[in-house]
């Protein structure tokens, strides 16, 4: 079954600029469609509870229960969950541009990729595809290799947030500023091992 969707503004520029193939976001849509993952902040079994103590009459916890397991609330979360990540595969570079630009061969990005010293995902050709924000003009992003690897199994889209947010223990930078800045990046690494605990 084919599922069709309108593609917010920046996502249908990528696929005019040719980033990505409506094709590609089309696999993604359906595959998410029919993993028909549920997302719910809490547990059945949380829900009961808060509903035991919520003084809640019967017949509003009941409408309570029907609207945390709504199908249709579970596949708008996972359609706009396949959005999110075709639009992270459209702003990624290909193993040939990240070579590109860090001024290597491709199987030098292949094997950092493979230690855990870039983050990747693939396509739905199975080509890999590298986020830019691991990337400055100049190449790869300084200290980077040694915050990676602490970072295996982390969503990317959690990893991209990360990098973007400021922290005191980084004197109230983000890890993006302060690996650019070329800053140790060892309170990075430590910062995004607690990422893992999420």
């Amino acid at each position: 079954m084919t599922h069709f969707i309108e593609l917010p503004l920046p996502l249908a520029e990528e696929v005019e600029a040719g980033a990505i193939t409506v094709e590609e976001i089309q696999a993604s849509v359906d595959a998410a469609v029919r993993r028909g993952v549920v997302y719910s902040a809490i547990s059945d079994s949380d829900l009961d509870v808060m509903l035991a103590g919520s003084g809640l009459p019967a017949d509003a916890q009941e409408r309570v229960r029907a609207a945390h397991n709504a199908p249709a609330i579970a596949t708008q979360a996972t359609l706009a969950d396949a959005l999110a990540a075709s639009a992270a595969l459209a702003g990624a570079l290909s193993a040939q541009e990240a070579a590109a630009r860090v001024g290597v061969s491709v199987s030098t990005i292949t094997r950092r990729h493979e230690r855990g010293e870039l983050l990747a995902m693939r396509d739905t050709r199975g080509r890999l595809r590298l986020p830019a924000w691991q990337f400055t003009h100049a190449g790869q992003l300084p200290g980077w290799g040694q915050v990676a690897t602490h970072l295996d199994g982390v969503d990317l889209r959690a990893v991209e947030v990360f990098m973007a947010t400021p922290d005191e223990d980084l004197d109230g930078e983000t890890p993006m500023r302060w690996l650019t800045a070329g800053r140790d990046p060892g309170p990075v690494a430590e910062l995004a091992d607690g990422l893992r605990l999420w």
